[in-house]
């Protein structure tokens, strides 16, 4: 009997090492799609919009945007997670409304942010397009 307890506690520390690393993972992908995200610094990314010409810069900002709005989606995916957490509580603490209301204010925010970093993204890549055109349109003949 005592053999058969220590298997099953062996058994539950793998299974809730298992849930921690696969909470560690998703932290540590988040933390990597913002290391991506932060290769142009704010100041870079306003610089680019000023000075964009060419369908590159169009789709380098395209490419930001798009990276953003991921981050943000993943931002509001984890705070869902948490408000589901925090709805199947069987016990509420006093600060349980509030913590309710913040966790549904950002995930609203991060929503927000995202569908405007994707319409910001998708207005460059439509700029990148018509830019490679024109450029396709109006290059002189090859003499």
């Amino acid at each position: 009997m005592k053999a058969l307890s220590i298997l099953l506690l062996i058994w539950l520390l793998e299974v809730y090492a298992f849930g921690q690393a696969s909470q560690m993972t998703s932290i540590a992908a988040l933390r990597q799609e913002s290391e991506l995200a932060s290769v142009y610094s704010h100041a870079d990314v306003k610089r680019i919009m000023k000075t964009a010409h060419t369908a590159e810069d169009f789709r380098q900002l395209a490419s930001y945007f798009d990276r953003q709005a991921g981050i943000y989606a993943a931002k509001q995916e984890a705070e869902t997670k948490e408000l589901y957490r925090l709805l199947a509580l069987p016990y509420h603490a006093r600060s349980y409304p509030a913590q309710v209301e913040g966790t549904r204010t950002r995930i609203e925010r991060f929503k927000a942010l995202s569908h405007e970093y994707s319409e910001q993204a998708a207005g460059y890549r439509a700029q990148s397009i018509a830019e490679g055109r024109s450029v396709a349109t109006f290059a002189p003949p090859d003499n």
